[in-house]
């Protein structure tokens, strides 16, 4: 939304630029309107392409992120609730198979690409303790929750950004349907998790794939 702040703000500087300029040709007698209105006019138009130029960018990222959005969904599986208990002493092997079918509803429902999924809020839709479940993760997977969550929104940013198909389409789309709510978190995980930027992973495979 900032760039609509940005619109909101420059229009009102230019509003009260025009205020002052109708004060000034009412003061004086020896009223010059060249100096004060057209300095706006060429305001006004530059306002104007540049509300046309980012109009037209946002409408072209809503809709990339609507046919990710649907592509995604479409391969949503059909997945069996989760039924795992509380349990104060389990043993690995039991832990270990809680895991896999935790790990296989969150894969399986595309979880992973809300970008409000917390373990706060699957845990509460798993009907376990947050405790409970980031135990199993970190047992499991061996790393945190947001690492293991952000692993897979990275891997399919991955799988969008080599598919030719969507060549074409803004990386920072592919990288909100993935899950992530913003272009910085975004790029943190990817480099963190690849050890190279969304932009030059998708060059370095597109390369490849023409060669």
């Amino acid at each position: 939304m900032n760039w609509i702040k940005f619109f909101l703000f420059f229009s009102m500087g230019l509003v009260l630029l025009w205020i002052i300029a109708l004060y000034k040709s009412h003061e004086l007698s020896k009223f010059n309107p060249s100096k004060y209105y057209d300095p706006i006019r060429i305001s006004i138009s530059i306002l104007i392409y540049w509300l046309g130029y980012h109009g037209t960018n946002q409408l072209r990222f809503v809709n990339n992120r609507i046919f990710i959005r649907n592509q995604i969904r479409s391969r949503i599986a059909v997945s069996q609730p989760v039924k795992i208990r509380n349990e104060d002493d389990i043993d690995d092997k039991k832990q270990h198979a809680q895991f896999i079918e935790i790990d296989s509803y969150i894969n399986n429902t595309k979880k992973f690409t809300d970008a409000k999924l917390s373990l706060e809020s699957l845990a509460e839709e798993l009907k376990i303790s947050t405790s409970f479940l980031s135990s199993i993760i970190n047992k499991g997977n061996k790393t945190s929750f947001t690492d293991y969550i952000n692993d897979y929104r990275v891997n399919q940013a991955k799988e969008l950004l080599k598919d030719v198909a969507y060549a074409n389409y803004k990386i920072l789309s592919i990288g909100m349907e993935s899950g992530f709510n913003s272009k910085s978190t975004f790029y943190s995980a990817f480099k963190k998790h690849t050890g190279i930027t969304p932009v030059q992973y998708k060059k370095s495979v597109l390369n490849f794939d023409e060669q």
